[in-house]
């Protein structure tokens, strides 16, 4: 063999051994499906009037979600609906796909739905449905147990309706009606009883939000400020169980007739609200 026909044959065995690694890797990386993000997995969790919704997205890319009903004194009671399936993150979108229906119909076996990604942060996930709805989800910390993720839930209270106080003599009477949902900091395993609030966590509550004047609510912002000291307010009566406070409804006004728009939303509110708040306020002039 000449020198020259040598040095082809290297030539043609260097060059198949490059392109059989080219595209190697151009198949994996083609291949490759996005089928998680670190940032999605873990349990979230997203309150609808009664409905607590639970997500949980694991790192294979399968997640499994349960619709829960909340019975009397906000006690979560059975399931009422359970599905489970695939997910994926591709393009801002976070993509998911029914794989079985344990119960319900808000998903069918094969449905996909493509979410966009409005915001997603260590605490609190929003997405975009397909018909532009929003839904804001808020992450939980969770605990295993016997392997398994527990499910999140969380403690509600029935509405509260004040008088706040008045700033000056003679002013307008202002009315605070405000749902308020306490996060606790560890998922509770399916079965257990959720913990119960101290009787005088709500006559606390009630007291330090009537001591409030219009101004220091009149805004959303300075409504968030509040949440800080109802949260020491009630982490004593709760054994520091909680890990945030989120205030599902809230209507500030001088108007009982909104004050009534606003019970009208749930049951067996007015009574109590009436009770504690005494006349009604005045029509705003």
């Amino acid at each position: 063999m000449s020198p020259n026909q040598k040095s082809s044959d290297y030539t043609t065995v260097l060059f198949l051994c490059f392109f059989v690694l080219l595209c190697s890797g151009w198949w994996v990386g083609c291949s490759k499906n996005v089928s998680s993000d670190d940032r999605f997995t873990g349990s979230w969790r997203m309150k609808k009037g009664r409905d607590h919704n639970i997500l949980i997205c694991r790192a294979n890319g399968t997640w499994q979600s349960q619709i829960r009903k909340e019975g009397r004194l906000g006690k979560v009671i059975t399931k009422q609906e359970e599905f489970s399936g695939t997910w994926t993150v591709s393009d801002g979108f976070l993509s998911m796909t029914a794989t079985q229906v344990i119960a319900g119909d808000t998903w069918k076996i094969g449905e996909t739905i493509s979410f966009e990604i409005v915001e997603i942060t260590e605490l609190t996930m929003q997405l975009k449905k397909p018909n532009g709805t929003i839904e804001t989800w808020a992450r939980v910390k969770s605990q295993k147990t016997e392997g398994k993720e527990s499910l999140v839930q969380a403690l509600s209270f029935k509405p509260i309706v004040v008088n706040l106080s008045k700033e000056k003599a003679g002013s307008k009477d202002h009315y605070l009606c405000i749902e308020l949902e306490f996060v606790l900091k560890t998922a509770m395993p399916e079965g257990t009883p959720l913990p119960d609030l101290h009787p005088k966590a709500r006559e606390a509550i009630i007291f330090y939000l009537s001591s409030l004047t219009y101004s220091e609510v009149n805004t959303m912002d300075k409504v968030a400020g509040i949440k800080d000291n109802l949260l020491q307010l009630v982490n004593p009566y709760s054994k520091d169980q909680i890990e945030n406070i989120s205030i599902r409804n809230i209507t500030v006004t001088s108007r009982w007739d909104s004050v009534e728009a606003f019970l009208s939303q749930y049951k067996d509110a007015s009574i109590e609200a009436q009770k504690n708040n005494g006349e009604k306020a005045q029509k705003e002039d």
